[in-house]
This record gives structure tokens, C-alpha cells and sequence, in this order.
């Protein structure tokens, strides 16, 4: 038994008798004694050792792997993941806990925990997730991005609320700039947002939109037709006549766009509206905070 390197302490060892015998999971996942599989993970295929019976134990994606019809070889390459996401989904397989250091090791984590089926593990990122919203707040887009190329959904309803209750920061930062259109359109169809108006909704979609022209080099002169289906999610009707007169400096309406509004504004119905400009008078809930 003394050969056995699980059950050697380390000189600087003060568990009990009983603690140490409880961490030996922890220890057969640091040391990697007896590994019988090996992953390749990430980009520059960075190597996690671990054992196939343990692996199988907490997923049916690892016993297919293992021990099904389509057996896999000990050396497995998985480049669709992050190593620091796979090492904390190996850590919680082994031990049943799983510490962060950083929010995105949650999401990377949550994606393997995802990719593997394992509930529990999802279960425990969400709840850090929910946790930490003041955290991370700033990042949030990113992360919803991140996830939603993976078709991880889990995430929304906690992006969608961060959104609504802290709209000016998210809006502010640095990262909405270069967020994509699909994640704009989601943004500019919620009923609630931290702002004090359409115009201010308005002028940070102008903000992001000039941004979006600068990297496809979308000229001046087609600012006013290279975002309506972005564009259409604005209720213009709702401003009043002040706002819209400033609104109506944006590059991003068009001559046409401008007259349809204003006459709407005046006698709605007068003329009709083009399809790029949304008919709707009814106001969002704005809650600036």
C-alpha cells in the first residue's frame, strides 16, 4: 500500500485521517495515476489525461465513447472546446466541485458541460451566472454571442434581464460597438429598457451602426439603406417633435424616411411609411436608473 503514491501525504499535509481519505478523488484527478485516455483540447491541443471508467460514470456521451458500438481511441481530439473549461468539467466529474476564477471560464465550462450532458454541471455554471450578473455585467453581450454560436440558450433569459436593468452600461461600453446585427435587432425589440428614451435608444443604434459602416466600408452615401431591418425596430412615432428633430440629422434616415415620419407625426396615415420604419405608437418602458 506504501507504494501506492494516492495514499502518500505530502510533508505539508494536515487533513485527518478522514479527510484525506475523501479527497483521493481530488488526487487521482491531479495526478493522473493510471490514466488509460487522453484528450487533445483546444486550438493548440493541449493534453488532459483522465480515466475512461470515471469519465463514463458522469455522462452517456463518455460511456458511448468508451464503451459503446463506436468506440473512440484512447486519444481523443477535441478542438471545439477550451482547455480551462474541459480541466474544470474533469475537476467536477472527479470530485463533484468546481471553483472559478474568471467568468468566462464558466461559459467555456458550461459549453463543455453542455457538449458532454451533464445537468449537474450546467446547473452549478447557471447558478454562478445568476450570481454574478454585477460582476460581469459589462461582458454580457460577448457571452451571449459566445453562446448562442453554440445553440446554448440557457444563457438568454439572464442576458435579456441584465440588458433591461442596466441598458445604459451595456450600451455604453465598449463591447456593444462591436457586437453583431443579429444581437442589435434582439436588443431594439425589447419593451423594457434603463434609458430615458427612443432617442437615446436611437442614438446608440446610430452610434453602433457607424461603427458596423467603418469595418464593412458601407459608404455615406449608404448609411440610409444599409440598415432597415435594423432600423425598423425604432418607433419613431413615439418621439416627439423635438427628439425627432434630432433624430432627423442621422445619415442613417433617408430624405424619404424623414418626410414619412414627420407627416405621420403630424396626421398618422397621412402618407404611408416605408417598410424600413416601424408604424408602431406604442411607447417602450423606459426606466433609466
Amino acid at each position: 500500500m506504501d507504494s501506492n503514491p494516492l495514499f502518500k501525504r505530502g510533508k505539508n499535509c494536515k487533513l485527518s485521517d478522514e479527510e484525506f481519505f475523501k479527497d483521493r478523488f481530488k488526487r487521482l484527478c491531479d495526478s493522473d495515476i493510471n490514466s488509460d485516455c487522453e484528450f487533445l483540447v483546444g486550438c493548440n491541443k493541449e493534453i488532459i489525461k483522465g480515466h475512461k471508467l470515471i469519465f463514463s460514470t458522469a455522462s452517456p456521451v463518455f460511456y458511448a465513447m468508451f464503451h459503446g458500438n463506436l468506440k473512440e481511441n484512447a486519444v481523443i481530439v477535441v478542438s471545439d472546446l477550451e482547455p480551462k473549461g474541459f480541466e474544470k468539467m474533469k475537476k467536477f466529474i472527479y470530485t463533484d466541485d468546481v471553483n472559478f476564477e474568471t467568468y468566462i471560464q464558466v461559459i467555456w465550462t458550461l459549453v463543455t458541460a453542455k457538449k458532454y450532458i451533464i445537468p449537474h454541471l450546467v446547473k452549478r455554471c447557471m447558478d454562478f451566472l445568476h450570481n454574478g450578473t454585477n460582476t460581469y455585467c459589462l461582458q454580457a453581450l460577448h457571452y451571449y454571442e459566445y453562446l448562442k454560436d453554440r445553440n446554448i440558450t440557457e444563457f438568454n433569459q439572464i442576458c435579456h434581464k441584465i440588458i433591461e436593468e442596466k441598458t445604459l452600461r451595456i450600451l455604453s461600453g465598449d463591447s456593444f460597438s462591436s457586437v453583431k446585427p443579429e444581437t442589435v435587432s434582439w436588443i431594439l425589440s425589447f419593451e423594457s429598457l434603463a434609458l430615458d428614451s427612443e432617442l437615446e435608444l436611437f442614438n446608440f443604434f446610430e452610434k453602433w451602426a457607424l461603427a458596423e459602416a467603418k469595418r464593412k466600408k458601407i459608404s455615406p452615401n449608404e448609411l440610409g439603406s444599409s440598415f432597415n431591418d435594423l432600423k425598423k425596430h425604432i418607433r419613431f412615432l413615439t418621439m416627439n417633435a423635438k427628439e425627432f428633430a434630432l433624430a432627423a440629422k442621422s445619415s442613417l434616415l433617408t430624405d424619404e424616411e424623414k418626410l414619412a415620419i414627420a407627416l405621420n407625426m403630424a396626421e398618422f396615415g397621412s402618407t404611408p411609411l416605408p417598410d424600413s420604419l416601424s408604424p408602431s405608437r406604442t411607447k417602450r418602458n423606459f426606466n433609466s436608473k
